[in-house]
């Protein structure tokens, strides 16, 4: 769940983003189309789709009664076509061509494949693991915030009281 969240947050600013009049993909942004393809870039979109609309329904209960009008615009926009130039970007800036291709071709292994299967819950069970050991430290984490503020504040200047004047 939090993979698809994260992705949500990924991937929304990239609809928005015009496509203009594209070239021919270089060999490069090929492989970077290759490779999410490979990994199964439709699928996890549609994923994410879904996702968003549960999003908005929790943070917005009254729009469950329009549940399928909110799906019908995530499957309009949060597709590979409009995500495809941002995340092919991306994947050319973090990848050599030959790396795009070499991870490729792990994922066209039956590991590779075990793996863009088992991964997502691998990630959520090391966020689940993260938050409950962040949880039980929680203590620890406010006293050091207290600690913050008490040495940001300015020192109280001490008022001298006058000298008594004597009639």
């Amino acid at each position: 769940m939090r993979r698809i969240v994260l992705a949500i947050s990924l991937v929304l600013p990239l609809i928005a983003t015009p496509v203009s009049g594209q070239a021919a993909p270089t060999s490069h942004e090929q492989a970077a189309r290759e490779f999410l393809t490979a990994i199964g870039i439709e699928k996890i979109l549609q994923e994410i789709s879904s996702a968003l609309a549960n999003n908005l329904i929790r943070s917005n209960p009254p729009l469950a009664a329009h549940r399928d009008v909110i799906l019908a615009w995530t499957t309009k926009y949060v597709t590979w076509e409009a995500a495809a130039p941002e995340l092919v970007k991306s994947y050319t800036k973090a990848f050599s061509e030959p790396e795009l291709r070499e991870i490729t071709a792990f994922y066209g292994t039956p590991t590779g494949r075990k793996m863009a299967a088992e991964l997502p819950r691998l990630m959520e069970n090391a966020a689940a693991e993260g938050g409950r050991l962040a949880g039980t430290h929680i203590a620890d984490l406010e006293r050091m915030l207290q600690e913050r503020a008490k040495s940001l504040q300015p020192a109280t200047p001490t008022t001298p009281t006058p000298p008594a004047q004597n009639p």
